[in-house]
């Protein structure tokens, strides 16, 4: 994954110019289950410049977190989309923006960065928080 998004944000700059912050999204079971842990991942991505931010354990954890008095919680893999899916029957597998949009508000995502702070460093970044 880094060495792929290194190879595009260089082809990048040749092309368009560099980008003022640069980040890496990972699920947090993936990232654990490659040939690196993510501390190490996370320190090899900051000689690129590169800020990793981990979703716990994966997208479907973000998407549970963001639902009401559910910003705490860390589900483990196993049960993550069946608690999802518990919580919000309809949520199908992919879900698209315009269906994200429906469901979540802003304030769903910002009261997860309150607790996550990988999260609050990419909302930070990009201006939908308070600056760092």
């Amino acid at each position: 994954m880094l060495k792929n998004a290194v190879r595009q944000y260089e082809h990048h700059c040749a092309t368009t110019g560099a980008y003022k912050d640069r980040f890496l999204v990972v699920d947090g079971d993936r990232a654990e289950q490659g040939d690196w842990p993510i501390e190490k991942l996370r320190r090899e991505a900051a000689h690129f410049k590169i800020t990793v931010c981990v979703q716990r354990p994966k997208l479907e954890g973000l998407l549970l977190r963001m639902l009401p008095g559910m910003e705490r919680e860390i589900p483990d893999v196993a049960s993550t989309e069946t608690r999802l899916k518990s919580l919000w029957p309809s949520y199908q597998k992919p879900m698209n923006a315009n269906e994200l949009g429906r469901k979540f508000s802003l304030n769903d995502l910002l009261r997860v960065a309150g607790v996550d702070s990988d999260l609050e460093t990419l909302l930070k970044s990009i201006g939908l928080m308070g600056k760092l």
